[in-house]
């Protein structure tokens, strides 16, 4: 575009759309070209910049994805239990204190605290190796027998695990707390601490948040509701 306009000047500027041309307005023309070939290079320079910049622009644009992705990734290595892939103590932490400084109304809530029955029984005769696969079956039911992404699985401590359910009473607790042991107990994983024929089974104390509480203390009376099935004979559900 920047040579046509050159030539359609040079035509111009010599003929002074005259006939016969002005053959002494060349040193217009003389002074154009350059200065025409200057403007192209400036030009040529421009675009070679912006293709540069723009080039740069989805660099960074996509470093900065990288960069996202990777402190994604690291926020839930570190609120991941690494050995079962269910939330951890810290994750629960956090939770409980992001709920107590909430100024919004609290939904209902159901708590459940989970321990497997006899599993110090279960590593000290099957090792700990089927120990560790024994508790990731476990982990992996429970998170399938969820009712929806909102309702979490998160363990506690060892063979422990806490449930924290959205949206659910005291009956609907209940209910999800024998979905969830009869799930465990589906999986029919041979004890081999029990005697041929015997089962992992887990224990199971349900109860839902009180408006006058918090969910730490309900974490607590779940607990206490826990001991309560464990003696009451194990591979049960108190709420």
């Amino acid at each position: 575009m920047t040579l046509a306009s050159l030539a359609g000047f040079a035509v111009v500027a010599a003929t002074g759309l005259q006939m016969p041309p002005a053959w002494a307005n060349l040193d217009l023309v003389g002074l154009a070209i350059p200065l025409c070939f200057l403007a192209l290079k400036m030009r040529l320079q421009r675009d070679t910049r912006l293709a540069e910049l723009r080039r740069m622009r989805v660099i960074d644009a996509e470093r900065t994805a990288e960069l996202r992705k990777a402190n994604i990734r690291l926020s839930e290595l570190s609120n991941t239990d690494s050995l079962t892939g269910a939330f951890n103590r810290r994750y629960l932490d956090q939770f409980v204190q992001q709920s107590s400084i909430s100024i919004a109304p609290a939904p209902w809530q159901g708590v459940l605290m989970i321990d497997v029955d006899h599993f110090k029984l279960f590593n000290d005769h099957g090792g700990h190796a089927e120990g560790d696969r024994c508790l990731k079956q476990i982990a992996e039911a429970l998170r399938h027998a969820m009712r929806s992404e909102d309702d979490l699985v998160i363990r506690y401590g060892g063979e422990e695990f806490a449930v924290i359910l959205q949206d659910a009473d005291l009956t609907e607790a209940r209910q999800a707390a024998e979905r969830l042991r009869k799930a465990v107990h589906d999986l029919k994983i041979p004890h081999p601490g029990l005697g041929p024929g015997r089962t992992v089974s887990i224990s199971i104390g349900a109860c839902a948040v009180a408006p006058e509480e918090s969910i730490s203390d309900a974490l607590t009376r779940a607990d206490k509701l826990l001991y309560e099935a464990k003696q009451a004979g194990r591979d049960r559900v108190t709420a």
